[in-house]
């Protein structure tokens, strides 16, 4: 699940008066520049390089924290889901896909001169599809925040039944929830200046790592390699849940409305340094979301929770991830929810002429967002389910086709088909695989949401012929 901060903006290519000027359009040229090389850009972008430039190293380090996020809880289940080779599979294929179109909506964005998801569809196409495409983060943004309530209520209601076993009132969740989100969760997000929840956000990596750690621990000395145990016995089912393992995969690695802003505030950026920087950040990403998937299945094997550390029972060390992980989506809650609320206002300052910058729809909007996600947690406690509807949803739109829409509408203003026979050849060949991509995430969010809903597999008779051993 990726969070909503991104870095900032640097200088945009091009040279006055040349081809690739800001604010002119030029063809794409492979044997001058590379193939990754865009020959236009504009000012708009440029005018804030000197104010919000961001390292390699800190891009780097803010990217792998938005795509490594609480989706990661729910990988063991997507293990035992789809078995361990299509799991594999799967999660290579489309960390791949992830990582190329991120890669992808960050060159449209060096041509057109974007540097928000926003702006990049309202120069790609025209301001109208900029809100269809604002609707879509503000619906990933309040389901990511729907997701955080639910692992809030798993959490502290898991960590104060063992640390005040005496004190039933704080071992509900529906208690647990109404508590937070009244003393913590609406003051965080009704603060302004959310820079200093940053640095707590930035912790989360180091919370990530113990937990990773404590996992890692438990799967080399507790888990069962041998025949009788669940990995083995789960190499590479045929089942349609391999459709819900992808769900859950796309809404891990889905961090797409924040690639604008990662190239548009890349300090010294080039589109070969912005490549390096996806490879890196995804690559690092599936590292994790490989081994944290098996390491939790071979651990819990066909008991594997939606958040896989509901399986562990108490114990000090279990104790410091849950209240570490627990505090550390408290205050990573308004960072998202903040980007929620001004997707939210925009929206309906361009609808209804609602003016969102009054206090008082701050406040009122603040108050009843946070409510609502508040109850969604207490009525909800499957984050997995939470996150495969968001990733057989949202992620096929924000990952595959709104992607591929964006590059075939650039091209189309970048390449002359008609001037260079070699160009020509190339827009087809990219036309192809954007029609590739489109077809791709119309039809894996269509199969994820039917096995969903209509297809599921009862593990019961698994879980008990191959019982975990923790």
């Amino acid at each position: 699940m990726a969070e909503v901060e991104a870095p900032r903006d640097v200088e945009a290519p091009g040279a006055p008066g040349a081809p690739g000027a800001p604010g002119t359009p030029a063809p794409w040229s492979p044997e001058s520049s590379g193939p990754w090389s865009p020959q236009s850009s504009d000012t708009s972008i440029a005018n804030k390089a000197e104010k919000n430039e961001s390292s390699f190293s800190t891009s780097l380090l803010n990217l792998t924290k938005n795509i490594i996020g609480a989706g990661l809880l729910s990988l063991p289940l997507a293990v035992r889901d789809a078995g361990m080779i299509p799991y594999l599979l799967s999660v290579t294929l489309l960390g791949v896909l992830n990582a190329f179109t991120f890669f992808l909506l960050g060159w449209c964005s060096a041509v057109v001169g974007a540097s928000t998801f926003g702006e990049l569809c309202a120069k790609s196409f025209s301001p109208r599809v900029a809100l269809v495409a604002n609707l879509a983060v503000l619906l990933n943004n309040s389901m990511c925040c729907l997701a955080y309530c639910v692992l809030i209520g798993d959490f502290f209601s898991e960590a104060l039944s063992g640390l005040l076993p005496g004190c039933t009132i704080l071992h509900g969740r529906a208690e647990n929830l109404c508590i937070i989100g009244a003393l913590l969760l609406v003051p965080l997000s009704l603060v302004t200046n959310l820079a200093l929840l940053r640095y707590a956000s930035l912790a989360g990596l180091g919370v990530t790592a113990y937990v990773f750690a404590l996992l890692l621990k438990d799967f080399v000395t507790l888990s069962d390699w041998t025949t009788s145990g669940p990995l083995l016995n789960n190499v590479a089912p045929l089942r349609p849940d391999f459709f819900k393992t992808m769900a859950l995969i796309g809404s891990a690695f889905m961090a797409h409305y924040n690639a604008p802003k990662y190239y548009a505030q890349l300090k010294d950026r080039s589109v070969r340094k912005f490549e390096m920087l996806v490879c890196l950040a995804y690559g690092l990403a599936w590292l994790v979301f490989v081994a944290f998937g098996m390491f939790g299945f071979a651990l819990f094997g066909f008991q594997a929770d939606g958040n896989i550390l509901n399986n562990y029972s108490f114990t000090p060390e279990v104790l410091v991830a849950w209240l570490s992980m627990g505090f550390s989506v408290v205050f990573t809650y308004p960072l998202v929810f903040g980007s929620f609320r001004d997707s939210s206002g925009l929206l309906l300052r361009n609808l209804f002429e609602v003016s969102e910058d009054s206090t008082q729809f701050r406040v009122v909007f603040t108050c009843l967002g946070v409510a609502f996600t508040v109850l969604g947690g207490v009525a909800f406690s499957d984050v997995a389910l939470v996150n495969g509807l968001k990733g057989a949803i949202l992620s096929p739109c924000l990952a595959f086709i709104y992607p591929a829409a964006i590059l075939l509408r650039t091209r189309s203003k970048c390449i002359d088909d008609k001037a260079h026979e070699s160009q020509a050849l190339s827009s087809r060949l990219w036309r192809l695989c954007c029609y590739g991509l489109l077809t791709f995430g119309i039809a894996f969010g269509a199969m994820a949401l039917l096995v969903m809903f209509l297809c599921k597999t009862d593990f019961s008779a698994l879980t008990a012929a191959y019982p975990a051993h923790i």
